[in-house]
């Protein structure tokens, strides 16, 4: 939708002489129609994906579970197995999902937002490795931190989750 702002600005500046308004009305018309092509595409894309990705994962893991050694299931209580499957389903179907997303969606606002700022700023450019360095530095830092923090979440959950021995 970004475009589709810039043509209604262009129009009510009648950026381009003596053009109709049929003109801004058909490329106005062709960037909404754009966005909602690219806006589907993306969500059929990311639930064919993560349904395969979903479906790989619990076929695997069922796999590995039915040649577990029996002193695997003699030890591990069921809940705990069952537990495990449901929080990576869980996870593939509505984290990932939503974070991929996301991710795509500011991806493309981004490229947009630089294009529309090279279009009027030609030198602007020249800042835009500088800029997208910066931004892979707060990924990889922000990337780290975010795991370093699952890591503390999943000890605390087992912590939680323990049996109590009670005498």
């Amino acid at each position: 939708m970004l475009f589709a702002n810039v043509i209604l600005t262009f129009w009510s500046q009648r950026r381009f002489e003596g053009r109709p308004d049929g003109f801004y009305i058909g490329l106005y018309v062709m960037f909404t129609c754009l966005f909602i092509v690219f806006t589907s595409w993306q969500f059929c894309t990311i639930v064919f994906i993560c349904n395969n990705a979903s479906k790989n994962l619990n076929i695997k893991a069922l796999k590995r579970i039915m040649h577990a050694p029996m002193s695997f299931f003699d030890t591990t209580p069921a809940g705990r197995v069952l537990n495990r499957f449901t929080k990576d389903t869980d996870s593939l179907d509505n984290e990932i999902a939503e974070q991929v997303r996301v991710f795509i969606f500011g991806a493309a606002n981004m490229i947009g937002v630089f294009i529309l700022c090279i279009i009027y700023l030609p030198y602007f450019a020249i800042f835009v490795p500088f800029i997208l360095g910066f931004t892979a530095c707060c990924f990889a830092y922000y990337q780290a931190s975010g795991v370093e923090t699952k890591r503390i979440e999943g000890i605390q959950r087992s912590l939680v989750s323990k049996p109590r021995i009670q005498g």
